[in-house]
């Protein structure tokens, strides 16, 4: 499978075909649910004038001008299963990321030079060879437009992920503070 992350804006196109991270960790509550936390991260500030100028050709696209300096982090915090099995051929559709949804505890967001939320996001898995594929599809405003000038710039991030599980809510959150030197 080609991993990548599209990100079409008006100024010209944010793309990755390298992840620092993506993974998928999940923890059992007290009521029985798993919590799935989606995680995937991307730097593109060690890409050459030379990457830039190849991945133009081989995209037939143009970058946008200010590809070089781009970060991105997708979360996604989800609690509506039973079972991690579940997610097999799972969707997850959120209107607003922001918003929550309060029976499902939904949200998705993603930063380029700054947070911008998702809309419209369907997130679809897909067991293969004991790996979860991640599909997932979005719109946001345009990062650099803060007026009715911005556009809606279409999302595409297709990779594999790391699964890594927890049987409590206090093993996740011991993790996490070593992930953040706590």
């Amino acid at each position: 499978m080609n991993e990548s992350l599209k990100i079409k804006t008006q100024d010209g196109l944010v793309y990755f075909d390298k992840f620092e991270e993506a993974k998928l960790t999940y923890y059992k509550k007290d009521n029985g649910k798993i919590v799935i936390n989606i995680y995937v991260s991307a730097d593109s500030e060690d890409r050459s004038e030379n990457d830039i100028t190849s991945l133009q050709k081989r995209l037939n696209e143009t970058l946008h001008p200010e590809a070089y300096e781009c970060w991105i982090e997708l979360r996604l915090f989800h609690t509506e299963l039973l079972e991690i099995e579940e997610l097999n051929n799972f969707t997850i559709r959120i209107e607003k990321g922001y918003d929550i949804n309060l029976e499902n505890d939904s949200a998705a967001h993603y930063g380029i030079w700054s947070p911008r939320e998702l809309y419209k996001n369907e997130i679809v898995f897909r067991e293969k060879e004991s790996q979860f594929k991640l599909i997932w599809k979005a719109v946001s405003d345009d990062v650099n437009y803060y007026n009715h000038m911005a556009k809606e710039c279409d999302m595409e991030l297709e990779c594999n992920l790391n699964i890594i599980g927890f049987n409590s809510e206090n093993e996740y959150w011991e993790y996490e503070k070593k992930q953040l030197g706590i």
